[in-house]
């Protein structure tokens, strides 16, 4: 065999494995092996945390949202991290703040990234959960109570929210893409059967005492998830817990380019790391650990 040939062939089941068969393995173990959930309706406190860089077309919409969940009011804090505005941004904050003790504003001197914000937003804050999200993304108002609901039970420690993709105030998308089914159909089998190692990071609520501070060159949605599986914490994806973002791009360019650009630069400085901490563990963890690192090689594909 010439080396055209093998290289072909490298290819060939590389692309097969990425689409058929790792696709194919999941769905078959998310069906033998699903675990059974623990959900009650505790409600602990929850700090909502904002990273916002000059939205002030959106983040009115954004605290008005905050405010209209079914969420007890003594349980819940909105913190809003300006990654130094230059806009109304804050002034918009302080008029809320104005009006609702619970709505405060944290301000970052000069930019310091998404990350940043977050890691400022995260030392302030005093919830026994925090849900990060984004300004632009409408959360129905049970689902604050859903993902709290998630942590009754003492193994999960992170949950991310069902995304939809949007295109405008009311509209839902119809066309989520090919790339956003397969994802979500991934990330959905990998939550049933306990190996998920990625999140959504326009919702995704996590235990205070898990967040790490978040290196400014990655995303919570790439870093947070694999640091709470390294501590031995169940990471989930609850499809009862839908939100719909409203950002202006395509669902193509969300998915397919961003999400895997970024973490395909986590993946390259950190997944060594992870598979060292990974062949510590012995009997079943070793087996979700190999499909940890084998997802994180089919998400950057």
């Amino acid at each position: 065999m010439n080396i055209d040939r093998l290289l072909l062939f490298i290819f060939l089941f590389l692309f097969a494995y990425i689409w058929i068969g790792y696709p194919a393995i999941i769905g078959l173990l998310a069906k033998a092996l699903t675990r059974n959930s623990i959900r009650d309706q505790r409600t602990p406190f929850v700090s909502i945390i904002i990273a916002a860089h000059n939205e002030e077309a959106s983040i009115g919409a954004k605290l008005s949202n905050c405010l209209s969940l079914h969420y007890p009011a003594d349980c819940l804090e909105i913190i809003v991290a300006s990654d130094g505005s230059t806009d109304r941004t804050d002034q918009i904050v302080g008029e809320f703040s104005a009006s609702d003790p619970r709505i405060r504003i944290l301000r970052s001197q000069g930019r310091a990234g998404k990350s940043g914000v977050q890691n400022l937003a995260a030392n302030e804050a005093r919830g026994e959960l925090l849900f990060l999200t984004d300004a632009q993304t409408r959360v129905p108002v049970d689902v604050l109570g859903l993902l709290a609901g998630n942590f009754a039970d003492p193994r999960v420690g992170l949950v991310s929210a069902t995304v939809q993709f949007a295109t405008g105030a009311d509209a839902v998308s119809k066309g989520q893409g090919l790339y956003w089914r397969y994802e979500y159909f991934l990330r959905q089998a990998e939550s049933d059967i306990g190996i998920l190692a990625t999140g959504g990071g326009a919702a995704m609520m996590i235990r205070r005492e898990l967040y790490s501070h978040i290196p400014l060159r990655y995303g919570d949605d790439c870093i947070l998830p694999l640091d709470v599986r390294l501590k031995g914490y169940r990471v989930l994806n609850d499809p009862k817990a839908v939100v719909f973002d409203l950002s202006p791009h395509s669902v193509a360019e969300t998915s397919c380019c961003a999400g895997s650009l970024r973490c395909f630069c986590c993946l390259s400085s950190s997944l060594i790391l992870r598979w060292r901490c990974a062949t510590r563990l012995s009997g079943s963890a070793s087996l979700r650990s190999y499909f940890m690192a084998a997802r994180l090689l089919v998400g950057n594909a």
